[in-house]
């Protein structure tokens, strides 16, 4: 049995009950799926960074979830004994996954994180899942930061990291230029608890629902614009934000569209919400709406669908791997974010039609356990060719 050191930011071992989005909440269903379905192949240890560094008692602890599966969780930031001195994270993070690889000895290791795999120490196979790349799909920080995982990292990356995955055609494009390593494309999956086919009751009301972080490039704003054309046209429409206020003056733009328009009454900011409340939010709602500018994967209108949900939404991340694919999905509309009238015409079109989604496909190609064979098969590649 081979043996796989996978190195992920993960806030939580207690499914559910803490998630700080994106790559940890990606990280979050995979581990939870390898505790619920022990691969035969393999035999895991997850060393799991905590986003929000606020791990105690259990910092630097082993867990057995299974027997071919432990999770050692440490802090993201070093927070030491020492009152005066800590490592930087980065130097924090690369001594802790080269501690587990000497205790360990894996035959591969694999890393959410490309900066995890630089001078490690590594004598086997490395394999990097790209969820961001460069200024793709990363959150601007200081300048230090951005020139040190924008220019230094990827730079350097190469001399070790032997293979990559990346979750989307949209984001390999972007990568293949700067790079002569194998590049395997991973979709990131979806929690199971989407997959359960609700549909809302029969009323007047046209509810509108769509769920990210309140940031410019999720075209919030856009969707807030279809609203207003809904009402101007004699519907009775209401639209449901669900996401954390992470740009506060975009909240406040948001805001002072929504006063200006008049529609103080027919939006609702609901915050973050766990995922068994996303899903009884996505049961009441006619239509998911999904503007968002870039996404180097893009789950929300995925999960919406697996829902049965009818989705519009624009064409980047997986939506545009669908579009190049040619692959067609009953119920998911593709459009440009300005362009109103035809999103309004098409929501319009999906109330009336009462369009019953095809789930099926979004089923088979990103439930837990697809993901995880799909990356097992790369492993299985990457330690063959080695």
């Amino acid at each position: 049995m081979k043996k796989v050191l996978l190195v992920t930011p993960l806030s939580t071992i207690v499914w559910g009950s803490k998630n700080t989005g994106g790559v940890d909440s990606v990280c979050q269903m995979l581990v939870k799926g390898l505790q619920e379905n022990p691969t035969n192949d393999f035999h895991y240890r997850v060393v799991a960074f905590d986003p929000t560094n606020s791990l105690t008692a259990l910092n630097g602890v082993t867990t057995q979830l299974h027997n071919r599966l432990e999770v050692v969780q440490y802090n993201v930031s070093d927070i030491g004994a020492a009152k005066y001195f800590k490592l930087p994270g980065i130097l924090h993070q690369r001594r802790s996954i080269k501690a587990q690889n000497k205790l360990f000895k894996p035959d591969i290791i694999h890393s959410h994180l490309i900066s995890w795999l630089i001078a490690i120490g590594a004598n086997v196979p490395t394999l990097a899942t790209l969820h961001n790349y460069k200024k793709i799909g990363r959150t601007p920080r200081s300048k230090m930061n951005n020139f040190l995982y924008e220019k230094v990292v990827p730079s350097i990356s190469k001399y070790f990291i032997s293979s990559y995955t990346c979750v989307s055609g949209f984001l390999n494009e972007s990568i293949k230029q700067d790079t002569h390593q194998s590049m395997a494309i991973v979709y990131n999956p979806i929690d199971s608890l989407f997959f359960q086919m609700m549909n809302k009751e029969n009323d007047s009301l046209i509810t509108l629902v769509t769920c990210a972080l309140l940031t410019p490039k999720k075209g919030i704003h856009h969707i807030i614009e279809v609203l207003d054309l809904l009402i101007k046209q004699g519907n009775t429409a209401q639209l449901n934000i669900i996401g954390p206020a992470t740009d506060v003056r975009y909240k406040e733009i948001l805001q002072d569209l929504i006063n200006q328009k008049g529609l103080q009454l027919h939006v609702a900011f609901l915050g973050a919400k766990v995922t068994t409340e996303i899903v009884a939010l996505y049961a009441e709602a006619d239509v998911g709406l999904f503007l968002s500018e870039e996404e180097t994967f893009g789950l929300v209108p995925l999960e919406m669908l697996a829902t049965g949900l009818p989705v519009i939404a624009t064409e980047t991340g997986i939506m545009a791997d669908f579009q190049r694919n040619n692959i067609k999905i009953l119920g998911l509309e593709l459009a440009k974010q300005q362009d109103y009238q035809h999103i309004t015409e098409q929501v319009m079109a999906f109330v009336e039609k009462k369009i019953v989604v095809d789930s099926e496909y979004i089923k088979a190609n990103f439930s837990i356990s697809a993901v995880i064979e799909a990356y097992e098969n790369v492993y299985r590649k990457v330690l063959n060719n080695a």
